[in-house]
């Protein structure tokens, strides 16, 4: 028996036919719409895991630089003014 490595139900539509209605419109036609459900979920599940993917490696990435960018902002900004407290205190007479 040949095992085919199948990545996506999509490839055995015709060109013009590869989306998830055109999917769902066939497998509902022919009395099997879990299999257009389970279709929509398996691609839910997948863009969840790749965006979670990127949300995990771009903190990730944030986290090494945060460091560096942090000391860059410091030396950047000019020397906050002082409050009013210190200048009241410093102040002639106060």
């Amino acid at each position: 028996m040949l095992k085919a490595a199948l990545k996506d139900l999509l490839d055995v539509f015709p060109a013009g036919q590869k989306n998830r209605a055109a999917l769902e419109a066939h497998f509902k036609a022919h009395n099997m719409a879990f299999v257009g459900e389970w279709y929509a979920k398996r691609v839910a599940t997948l863009v969840k895991e790749e965006m979670s993917r990127f949300i995990v490696s771009s903190v990730e990435e944030d986290e090494a630089y945060t460091e560096e960018w942090t000391e860059a902002v410091r030396c950047a900004l000019p020397t906050p003014p002082p409050r009013a407290q210190e200048l009241s205190a410093e102040a002639p007479g106060g």
